[in-house]
């Protein structure tokens, strides 16, 4: 799994239910796509999340699906 990050941390936009939401992508390329091609993604970094200990989200969101 793949995210993105900037020197301020994650991104997390508000979805269209209200809730805020965790951007994240299957492949790296995906992720070195919207940072290309979304402004708001421009300058951001892909960050591995997949496996990562100190990321629990990754850990819920594939459980949950």
């Amino acid at each position: 799994m793949w995210t993105v990050r900037d020197d301020g941390g994650f991104p997390a936009p508000v979805g269209d239910d209200g809730r805020r939401v965790q951007p994240f992508w299957s492949l790296r390329s995906r992720a070195e796509k919207v940072v290309e091609t979304v402004p708001a993604y421009s300058g951001m970094v892909p960050t591995v999340i997949s496996g990562c200990p100190n990321f629990p989200l990754s850990a819920a969101l594939m459980k949950s699906h």
